[in-house]
């Protein structure tokens, strides 16, 4: 290879990683955003005692069911949206928009009442105890009315993604952020002469943040962009067939967020039924991980992207190349991630007013999780990133349910409930899962057979 070969790899190298961070860095603040804001709501609700924080992390449960509902749809609508981004089709993907914008608006309403009127049936899946009934109940049926907001929002945000605009969704996070933080100290603990409200201050202000995150995001779309500018008329051009070729490539993602937001839902069950201080753990611990696995989401959502922009270009080969670019970069992210766990965990947990049996359950679950992202890493970009962006998203969903349902959870039942063992044993058991996956994961990859230009 000659010195001008190589010069130019690097310069291709360059400007690849260059689109990358450009996508990826905008996604990672919103994640971060997002992640900061049920940080800051569990830091607040936990002063206010174990019972408090376990039961608005159980009504949270519903909450997480709910938008894995939403990225179901529009993960699925994304994969069509990236890959007519890289066919430059603009009719194609304000249609397939506006029907991912609609399921989502029907999502929403639907979860919006059911969470409004059975919020009791809803809590008492996850515990029966009368105290977290009144507790958490009382959240989710003002929180509720945030979900119509959520789905539009969440609509918006992933066809903007898709087609490579990943500011605007970012700018609407750090609004919700500083609105619900600022709401949140002052309706929780009564600041500035309002009554000290408990978790209904919170759930109030978690409402207030939604609408102003989803009017930046509507006022920017109407005004600022011709590409995603929907109305009534790309409703109507709907068509039955048109309709039935986005449902087929939604339908298998949308049951992947199912299944898997159905056996989290379970792992929470099984936690919660071990107890309100392991249910308090689960709960810190859960939402540790989510702010300190942004940047790997954020790969993940721009692999979708850009290897999904790739194949609707017909550019497989190049597609093949980033896919293999971007998962070596999660490993190292993951690394960093875990190292930075094992350093800073037994210092955090002290930021909650826990027991001490709960603290060390909490700092040796984070533990656990360090080590098991090095795998998951890898299945998390390829699930949602590769594979659905490639139109595979057939074979990871079955990958993705065999996995959880045959390894994962029965793990989890038979530690807990049959080998009564401690919470942190409990989730080291459910790791097998990732490990069996990482493997059907590596060999359909290497096969080639994941490449599905969906835009024929």
């Amino acid at each position: 290879m000659t010195m001008l070969e190589k010069l130019q790899i690097n310069n291709e190298q360059k400007v690849f990683y260059r689109r990358v961070m450009m996508l990826t860095i905008p996604i990672i603040v919103q994640n971060l955003i997002a992640s900061l804001l049920n940080l800051m709501d569990t830091v607040m609700i936990g002063r206010l005692g174990e019972l408090y924080l376990a039961s608005v992390g159980i009504a949270n449960q519903y909450f997480f069911f709910f938008t894995l509902m939403l990225f179901g749809v529009n993960a699925g609508c994304s994969i069509f949206i990236s890959q007519f981004w890289g066919k430059q089709d603009e009719v194609s993907i304000k249609k397939t928009a506006a029907l991912a914008i609609s399921f989502s608006f029907v999502i929403g309403i639907l979860f919006m009442l059911a969470g409004i009127y059975f919020s009791d049936e809803i809590i008492s899946v996850f515990n029966s105890d009368k105290s977290v009934l009144a507790t958490g109940g009382d959240y989710l049926k003002i929180v509720a009315f945030s979900y119509i907001f959520t789905a539009i929002t969440v609509g918006f945000a992933f066809s903007l993604r898709s087609t490579e605009n990943t500011f605007v969704p970012m700018v609407g996070s750090i609004a919700a952020l500083v609105v619900n933080v600022v709401l949140n100290y002052i309706l929780i603990f009564g600041k500035l002469g309002f009554p000290a409200m408990g978790v209904k201050g919170a759930a109030i202000a978690t409402v207030i943040a939604r609408i102003i995150e989803t009017m930046i995001i509507l006022i920017y779309v109407y005004k600022k962009s011709n590409l995603l500018n929907i109305n009534l008329s790309h409703i109507k051009m709907l068509d039955f067939k048109f309709i039935k070729i986005v449902y087929a490539g939604m339908l298998p993602v949308l049951i992947n967020e199912f299944v898997w937001g159905l056996g989290n839902l379970t792992y929470n069950i099984i936690y919660a039924r071990m107890g309100v201080g392991t249910a308090a753990a689960i709960q810190v611990t859960s939402t540790v991980m989510n702010l300190l696995m942004i940047v790997i989401i954020g790969l993940g959502n721009s692999a979708m992207v850009i290897v999904g922009k790739e194949i609707g270009a017909k550019r497989e080969d190049l597609g093949k190349l980033y896919a293999k670019r971007l998962y070596k970069f999660a490993l190292i992210i993951a690394i960093i991630i875990a190292t930075v766990i094992f350093l800073t965990a037994n210092d955090f947990v002290y930021f909650f007013k826990m027991s001490a049996t709960v603290l060390n359950d909490t700092k040796r679950i984070l533990y656990v999780n360090a080590i098991l992202l090095l795998i998951r890493s890898y299945t998390f970009i390829m699930i949602v990133g590769v594979l659905r962006g490639a139109g595979d998203s057939k074979y990871a969903v079955k990958i993705q349910g065999l996995t959880l349902w045959t390894i994962g959870i029965p793990m989890a039942f038979i530690g807990a409930f049959i080998l009564n063992l401690e919470v942190y044993y409990v989730v080291a058991l459910t790791g097998m899962e990732e490990i069996v996956k990482y493997i059907f994961i590596r060999r359909r990859f290497k096969s080639g057979k994941w490449i599905h230009n969906m835009t024929n």
